[in-house]
Formats: C-alpha cells, sequence, structure tokens
C-alpha cells in the first residue's frame, strides 16, 4: 500500500488552464520509473482530447514540448500541451 501512494505521488498535472482565447494549457509529469516523458505526452494528449470532447470539439495542438527534470535536468519528466478547442467546420482547424 505505501509502495501505491509513492507511485501515486509521481505523476503531477497542472490540469487545463486558460491561456488565452480559446487556448488552452496542460503539463504532466511523471517520474522516470513510471515512463518520465513518454507517459507524460500520452496523458497530456488525452487529457486534452478529452476537454475538447467535453465541448463537442476538437483538439488542434499548437504547441508541444518535452520538459526536463526538476531534479535531474537529464532526465525527460514533462509534457506541455498549448491547444485550441474547434469545431471540425473551424477553417482554422482545416490544414
Amino acid at each position: 500500500m505505501l509502495l501505491g501512494a509513492a507511485l501515486v505521488s509521481c505523476q503531477v498535472s497542472s490540469g487545463v488552464l486558460s491561456a488565452g482565447p480559446n487556448t488552452y494549457t496542460l503539463t504532466e509529469r511523471a517520474s522516470p520509473i513510471l515512463g518520465g516523458s513518454m507517459t507524460a505526452q500520452r496523458t497530456a494528449l488525452e487529457k486534452a482530447n478529452a476537454y475538447c470532447k467535453s465541448q463537442d470539439r476538437e483538439m488542434m495542438p499548437l504547441n508541444l514540448q518535452e520538459l526536463r527534470g526538476l531534479t535531474n535536468p537529464d532526465a525527460q519528466t514533462g509534457y506541455t500541451a498549448t491547444f485550441r478547442c474547434l469545431l471540425p467546420t473551424d477553417p482554422e482547424f482545416r490544414r
């Protein structure tokens, strides 16, 4: 049980934060033992997609960035996603 509590505390999320008109940012961190930035990336993108889906919109990434570790700069342990939630018909959504 103590190990489970320790592993849970090794993942940190900022939650979805407003970063301007229809623009949001989300930062996830995961310890290297939990997969580091790979886990953080998957979690951040899943949460960003879910946030937009809850508004019946699609997620459009603006800036995706891998983050270095807080105590070990050589470790990749985080991921930040800045995104917009757009209707599928929005001209900005088309590429």
